[in-house]
């Protein structure tokens, strides 16, 4: 990974980081199915990692208590895991939250990749030659 990647925590409309208990399974099986087979780390933590290096983390206390933490590493192409996040996120109804920038994001590409564009985790990659110039990107940001 990067030394730091854009993190995102998906968040009820309520604003609660604990999702609804009877989304549990449905996402382990839709993680599974997009992102293969888990990574478990600890008991309880689960991390599902695309095939560009991102992840999502499921945060699992119990079935009443649950949370998945995304990370996206901008050296790796982002286009195609921000999508699968936006529709993750949409299919459950929550919103993104940005810890860095202590905000709530509607789950679209656009909003998602406008906020990685001002990102520590972004800055790093650029000034590192890792990632292009922001022009690149918007052209995709365009093909949701």
């Amino acid at each position: 990974m990067c030394a730091s990647p854009f993190h995102l925590v998906f968040c009820q409309l309520d604003e609660d980081f604990y999702l609804a208990p009877r989304w549990l399974s449905s996402t382990r099986s839709w993680l599974g199915e997009h992102l293969g087979e888990p990574m478990a780390v600890d008991e309880g933590w689960a991390v599902y990692t695309s095939v560009e290096g991102h992840c999502i983390e499921l945060i699992c206390e119990d079935v009443d208590e649950w949370q998945l933490h995304v990370q996206v590493v901008p050296e790796h192409g982002t286009v195609r895991f921000s999508r699968q996040v936006c529709a993750l996120a949409r299919a459950l109804g929550c919103q993104l939250y940005s810890p860095e920038f202590e905000t709530l994001i509607e789950p679209r590409m656009e909003a998602m990749q406008r906020l990685l564009l001002r990102s520590e985790a972004w800055d790093h990659a650029l000034h590192s030659g890792a990632v292009a110039a922001p022009g690149a990107l918007r052209v995709e940001v365009g093909r949701q």
